[in-house]
């Protein structure tokens, strides 16, 4: 290790003494690994930049889930008020995230689901226990504020009581980033 500005033998040292005292003191544990992984998965640049951050967190023995939600909030009187336009949207969804976490050597579960993003979401990662969410930090035209003005990210922030990922797309996939 090589202190950024020190080019002095004698204060590395002592840095280094310093280092390892304190790590004597600090009780050893294993780190903490995510067991239930949801992914909230809307298709958009974001959520796949999301999905490619899972083998980042997942482990062998991790349990991932893609939850894809058709935004829904009215009642009507036809007995299927979703559109048959957004079922598609939702399967094609769930096809394409299914292929890139094959591609990324991850084999997930499927829930497909309508009703308001942040509540649904919220609710899935309590049924499945999830020790992490991980979503896109934009949304696609699906995943607009919610009929009352709410966003799907800061809700989530409020109602989730695991560990949150939240990923920002940029114009270079990760997979060319090295």
């Amino acid at each position: 290790m090589t202190l950024t500005h020190s080019t002095n033998d004698r204060e590395t040292a002592q840095f280094e003494h310093q280092v390892a005292r304190v790590a004597a003191g600090i009780p050893p544990h294993a780190p903490r690994r995510y067991r239930q992984i949801l992914l909230a998965y809307d298709g958009g640049k974001h959520s796949i930049a999301a999905l490619e951050r899972v083998p980042a967190v997942a482990t062998p023995d991790s349990e991932v889930t893609v939850l894809t939600v058709i935004p829904f909030e009215a009642i009507s009187a036809s007995p299927d008020p979703i559109k048959a336009s957004d079922r598609k949207w939702q399967w094609n969804c769930l096809v394409d995230a299914t292929a890139r976490l094959r591609n990324l050597g991850v084999e997930p579960y499927l829930e497909a689901a309508a009703g308001n993003p942040a509540a649904v979401i919220a609710e899935t990662a309590r049924s499945l226990a999830a020790d992490l969410v991980i979503l896109g930090h934009g949304h696609n035209r699906r995943w607009a504020p919610t009929l009352r003005r709410q966003s799907v990210r800061p809700t989530l922030a409020r109602r989730l009581n695991c560990d949150t990922l939240i990923v920002h797309a940029t114009d270079t996939p990760a997979s060319d980033a090295a």
